[in-house]
């Protein structure tokens, strides 16, 4: 029977929310700037998740889909980037925005909430998941 290396597939634990294989450790500049900057994109998100709305402002068609699928995308990917846990983040993530959309409907005045604005979330979710396959598999 051959000898197995110790990172051979049949070794991984690819159960959710544990990196498959660790990622290149970020230095600590960098990893300083990216929290300050993923601390900038949550503000920002909840300014722009809750605030009230102004149905009088035209939007170019589709460009509100587009925001939402970035404003909870990015936040994803750079915790999971930062953390390793991907799986759960994705998951407080889609909790999260879930719940966003049932506070618009109820307490946010001028807002609604919609389940093409969820979808668009969840969406942005998993091109999050996707970008950091990538990026785990292009290292």
């Amino acid at each position: 029977m051959p000898e197995q290396h110790p990172d051979s597939p049949d070794e991984i634990d690819l159960s959710p929310g544990v990196p498959v294989s660790p990622a290149e450790p970020l230095p600590t500049g960098d990893r300083r700037a990216l929290w300050w900057f993923l601390a900038v994109v949550l503000v920002v998100q909840a300014v722009g998740l809750f605030s009230p709305g102004n149905a009088s402002v035209p939007e170019p068609l589709y460009v509100d889909k587009v925001i939402h699928a970035t404003m909870f995308g990015l936040p994803v990917y750079l915790l999971g980037r930062l953390t390793g846990r991907k799986w759960l983040w994705a998951g407080v993530f889609v909790v999260y925005a879930a719940l966003s959309e049932i506070i618009q409907y109820a307490f946010v005045p001028g807002r609604d909430g919609d389940i093409f604005d969820f979808t668009a979330d969840v969406v942005g979710i998993a091109i999050a998941l996707l970008a950091l396959r990538w990026h785990r598999t292009a290292e």
